[in-house]
């Protein structure tokens, strides 16, 4: 009697370096079929835990993810609008975020404007007072923070002792007005550009084909060589704003390591300002 019994599947084995792979893809292709569903976040740090990933790392995840829209042309061009940096810190979240709201208030010169557990958000504090103090202390070109549009703190228990602190800071008046002066630094440049290529196609054109052609054939060239010139100086402005979103992240950053550190949050202090503290020191003594 002949075995109608099915061979088995011969199981294939792979990396721990592919698994992250095969995961993130099983998860896209999942993605796309339900795109619509909803996942509790309990459910989500269940089937990461049965993946061999801690809550903790998950839940972090969970805050740091970024939003689910693509990024537009401008954002891929000049970088996002809104800056975000974040960490796990020892602490109390309410205590942590207490800290941040004492440090953009009395050094950033924010005020808060919207206050509830976990999260306080901040605008340039609009005082004479302030206003001139941020002139003198915190540079246009050096200090970032105290510069934004606006700032989110959020703070979260991750664990006992354990706490997720993420800041947002909105650069979207500072992106608009790279854009702004991009385009009209380099429509400046590129219209006279555009004229002069004009003529002479114009010129050699017509007196082969005629004033017609010759025009038409000018008149492209010369859209096209402004075309050109456009695409270089927005594409060079957005490069340098790019810059500058590297620059905020990079206070961010710092900000992050004195608070995961248990430091004042106050910057050290300049090579010049420490000599002058130390000799200020020795006279008195």
């Amino acid at each position: 009697m002949a075995d109608n019994k099915k061979p088995e599947r011969s199981q294939r084995s792979i990396s721990r370096h592919d698994l992250e792979r095969v995961i993130r893809r099983a998860s896209e292709l999942a993605a796309s079929a339900d795109a619509d569903e909803r996942i509790p976040e309990s459910e989500v740090v269940q089937i990461a835990a049965e993946l061999g990933l801690s809550a903790r790392h998950v839940r972090q995840a969970l805050l740091e993810v970024p939003g689910s829209d693509e990024p537009g042309p401008i954002d891929r061009l000049y970088g996002p609008d809104i800056v975000m940096a974040a960490r796990s810190v020892p602490g109390d979240p309410e205590a942590l975020l207490r800290m941040l709201e004492d440090y953009l208030a009395t050094r950033e010169y924010l005020q808060v404007v919207r206050r509830r557990e976990g999260l306080a958000a901040f605008v340039q504090a609009d005082d004479t007072v302030s206003k001139v103090a941020r002139a003198l202390r915190r540079p246009r070109r050096r200090f970032h923070i105290a510069r934004a549009r606006s700032v989110i703190v959020r703070a979260r228990e991750l664990e006992q002792g354990v706490s997720h602190v993420r800041l947002d800071v909105n650069v979207k008046d500072r992106r608009r007005r790279a854009i702004r002066n991009g385009v009209l630094a380099t429509a400046f440049v590129s219209a006279p550009l555009g004229a002069a290529v004009f003529v002479p196609v114009w010129q050699l054109v017509a007196s082969v084909a005629g004033d017609p052609l010759g025009i038409a054939a000018g008149a492209i060239t010369g859209v096209g060589a402004l075309g050109l010139g456009l695409a270089g100086g927005i594409t060079l402005s957005g490069m340098r704003f790019r810059r500058k979103l590297a620059a905020v992240k990079l206070e961010l950053q710092g900000l992050l390591d004195r608070l995961q550190r248990g430091d004042r949050l106050d910057p050290p202090p300049s090579p010049l300002m420490r000599r002058l503290r130390q000799s200020t020191k020795r006279m008195s003594s």
